[in-house]
């Protein structure tokens, strides 16, 4: 006896009612059994799909036309992948767990992380970032700041202990995604937060954490991506980094 597998094709025996579907071409089979009252799935070879016809049309078979819904318990979940904020793989430009824009990606783990996210412009509650000055006295930071990608934290810390208020201070008081550990990124981080582009900069002056002596720190400009250096006390902008994923040298 040949079925349909074009339609649902039921199928009277002595004990219950069996639907027969075969969802093409990879030989999938759907029963919808009336004793357990659920859809049964299995998969099936070219042989074993005709014992399976034969054995449940034995008897009068039935064309209803009617094709049944799928059994939503018989398709495999799909798994959990995490975005960046939640603690996935990162990518340039991707939204960070700070709520700010990844702009560094590196290549394996580093020993101050893996990523580098910027704050939004909006960071300190106006429309773009804010222009502060770098410290409120002309003091030389011992020891020296450092200028390398991964230096900025330190050197916003020694910012701190030296400044009553200043860039670092507003750095470190900002809290972002429910984080504390902002800071102001040196002047290597500076150039690859700038030549990052991803907008939202105003085209000025922007502070490093990196010193330039006793009286002046590094800054870069955002428009024209030129270097220099200014006065500790004239206030340029601002944009709050940080840093995150795994890093090296962690037990």
């Amino acid at each position: 006896m040949v079925c349909s597998t074009s339609h649902n094709v039921v199928c009277s025996t002595s004990h219950n009612e069996v639907s027969v579907w075969l969802l093409a071409p990879d030989l999938h089979v759907e029963f919808w059994s009336e004793m357990s009252s659920r859809f049964v799935s299995v998969s099936v070879g070219i042989v074993g799909l005709v014992a399976l016809l034969v054995s449940g049309c034995s008897g009068n078979a039935v064309d209803d036309g009617a094709v049944p819904e799928s059994d939503s318990s018989s398709v495999p979940s799909q798994p959990d992948i995490k975005t960046c904020a939640e603690g996935g793989v990162c990518q340039d430009g991707d939204i960070g767990p700070g709520g700010g824009t990844v702009f560094i990606v590196s290549n394996g783990a580093q020993s101050w992380g893996s990523y580098f996210e910027a704050a939004p412009n909006n960071w300190s509650g106006g429309s773009g970032d804010p222009e502060i000055e770098w410290c409120n006295a002309m003091t030389q930071i011992k020891p020296s700041t450092g200028g390398a990608v991964g230096t900025g934290s330190e050197n916003t810390d020694l910012m701190v202990s030296a400044c009553t208020s200043g860039a670092g201070n507003r750095a470190r008081a900002y809290d972002g995604g429910g984080l504390s550990d902002w800071f102001v990124p040196s002047s290597d981080e500076l150039n690859l937060l700038i030549l990052s582009d991803f907008g939202g900069f105003n085209p000025g002056d922007y502070w490093s954490s990196s010193q330039d002596g006793a009286s002046s720190a590094h800054f870069m400009n955002y428009k024209d991506k030129y270097k220099d250096s200014d006065f500790k006390t004239d206030p340029l902008y601002v944009r709050p980094v940080r840093t995150f994923g795994p890093a090296t040298g962690l037990s």
